[in-house]
């Protein structure tokens, strides 16, 4: 019996290793991707807002790939939980820990999604108000009016 036990207690030790590596890890990567996603930088011009949508989808992608490491966090905490770990509370924190970054990360990577597609649309609409009224254009099209009010 005795065998087993210590068994299970080095067990147990290299399963909480492995968490608390893989929820620093992950902490510190959720946390980088916050400040990143938190940058407003998408330029003055349409052409610039464009390449920032596109960064902004290519930042999507990525973090989107990352929540199957997120969950991997989850299951080894699982892990501790089912081999009944003596410290199972601090393991739960973290895990809790993890998550609610991860949660966060979504809400700030959506409210930027808005943020783009808001000062897009409105770049958008300075640059045709810029180029309808410029002048020497001489546009006769009705549309010109529709965009000046």
């Amino acid at each position: 019996m005795i065998p087993l036990t210590r068994f299970m207690i080095t067990f147990n030790n290299i399963n909480r290793f492995r968490f608390n590596r893989k929820a620093g890890m992950r902490e510190t990567w959720l946390s980088e991707n916050q400040r990143l996603v938190s940058q407003d930088n998408f330029g003055f011009d349409l052409t610039a807002v464009e390449a920032a949508a596109k960064k902004h989808e290519a930042i999507e992608t990525d973090i989107f790939a990352y929540e199957e490491r997120v969950q991997a966090v989850v299951a080894v905490a699982h892990e501790l939980e089912a081999e009944n770990y003596h410290e199972i509370e601090k393991i739960n924190l973290r895990k809790d820990n993890v998550l609610r970054l991860w949660n966060y990360l979504l809400e700030l990577l959506k409210a930027r999604c808005y943020r783009i597609f808001s000062f897009k649309s409105q770049t958008f609409v300075l640059t045709i108000n810029f180029v309808i009224g410029a002048p020497g254009l001489n546009c006769h099209c009705s549309c010109s009016t529709v965009f000046r009010k």
